[in-house]
């Protein structure tokens, strides 16, 4: 068959190799191929090329990771996240949880760009839980237009209450407004990286099955996985998402950028719509 995702011998690097879908996105780059670097702050189960521990909460811990991978680079998954202030029987702050979720890792892909090939690509998870961003982009705008790992959470510690919803002064989810950074910074980066030939897109997956959704069921106090799926006869499988990950940054999609993927079966458009 002729190879036409081209990932045969390029050099990759996928965050949250430890689970979940990052997991899932390095096992399947590595039967295509792929020279796997992968980042966590656990050590991964399975076996890939590279291992280099990272935390996204720590710029120096990034900082670190960047110097140990090569010079040139030419796709990044970035697939490590947390559910919320509880999540695998650790708490966050909701700056913490900002910063894992997107502070940490667009300082990552920042760092990178430099090492990254021409017609390199860029993948990032968000979520359905980031769809609102269009309503809220005034309040993002700001944030996004920091320069720095430090400006940025500088402006959040400044800044929080900016997150309250306008009538009850309840706070906006640390994890939807962390996702809703994450579409909005896809929406506005890839056009400048248009400049240097590298693609950038997000996936929205609904509810997964992985382990993170026991922290969100126990955040919420419902069955998340039960109440947001469509009408097919099974749940989404961390592969499903995997899979459009690696579409994104292969060559069948050369010219697609600046996208956001949902994958959730139909679910979000029925939502939408007022129907559920």
């Amino acid at each position: 068959m002729i190879d036409v995702l081209k990932y045969e011998g390029e050099k990759v690097v996928v965050t949250g190799v430890a689970s979940g879908m990052g997991e899932e996105t390095a096992r399947l780059l590595s039967k295509l191929g792929a020279e796997v670097y992968g980042l966590d702050i656990n050590k991964p189960e399975i076996e890939i090329d590279h291992f280099i521990p990272v935390n996204l909460n720590d710029k120096s811990s990034i900082d670190d990771a960047v110097e140990k991978l090569p010079e040139k680079i030419s796709s990044i998954f970035n697939c490590a996240g947390v559910a919320g202030s509880t999540y695998a029987n650790k708490s966050f702050s909701r700056l913490d949880v900002i910063t894992i979720n997107f502070i940490g890792p667009r300082h990552l892909i920042e760092s990178l760009v430099p090492k990254m090939k021409k017609e390199g690509a860029i993948a990032i998870l968000s979520s359905i839980n980031g769809l609102g961003w269009t309503a809220n982009k005034e309040r993002l705008l700001p944030l996004l237009n920091t320069s720095s790992f430090d400006e940025a959470q500088e402006w959040y510690k400044e800044n929080e209450k900016t997150f309250m919803e306008p009538y009850d002064e309840t706070p906006i989810p640390e994890y939807t407004v962390s996702k809703e950074l994450v579409t909005s910074w896809v929406k506005k980066r890839a056009y400048e990286l248009s400049e240097q030939n590298i693609r950038l897109n997000s996936v929205s997956p609904s509810a997964v099955n992985t382990t993170m959704m026991d922290s969100f069921n126990e955040l919420t106090g419902m069955d998340v996985m039960a109440t947001s799926r469509s009408k097919i006869d099974r749940e989404s499988e961390r592969e499903d998402n995997a899979k459009v990950l690696i579409f994104l940054n292969s060559d069948l999609a050369s010219y697609v950028s600046g996208q956001d993927i949902v994958v959730d079966y139909g679910f979000s458009g029925h939502g939408i719509h007022g129907l559920i």
